[in-house]
């Protein structure tokens, strides 16, 4: 006759019950791993659009710094005078008491 060494532990190792409890655990870890893989997609979504919004931002910055300084410059002046004012450039030149510059 065989000896059967069936201790509870290689009983259990053995059972169905031990199938169903390996297959739960990796189930459970299966979607914990999808769940921190689609929490890590969203993060990566939210930086590309965030570098998208910088930018974006530093474009307007760029084209704001050059209205800025357009509506500095002296030509700005000008053109402002004549459309407001309908003046000529020398009439602009008579009242501010300057002369034009030798070109």
């Amino acid at each position: 006759m065989k000896r059967r060494d069936h201790t509870p532990i290689r009983r259990f190792f053995t059972s169905r019950a031990f199938l169903v409890v390996g297959l739960c655990a990796a189930v459970l870890s299966t979607l914990g791993f999808a769940r921190a893989y689609y929490e890590d997609y969203s993060v990566r979504q939210e930086i590309r659009r965030l570098e998208d919004e910088v930018r974006g931002l530093e474009r307007k910055k760029l084209e704001s710094m050059e209205i800025l300084k357009y509506v500095g410059s002296q030509n700005f002046v000008e053109d402002r005078a004549r459309v407001e004012l309908n003046l000529n450039k020398w009439w602009y030149y008579f009242t501010a008491h300057r002369l034009p510059p030798a070109e």
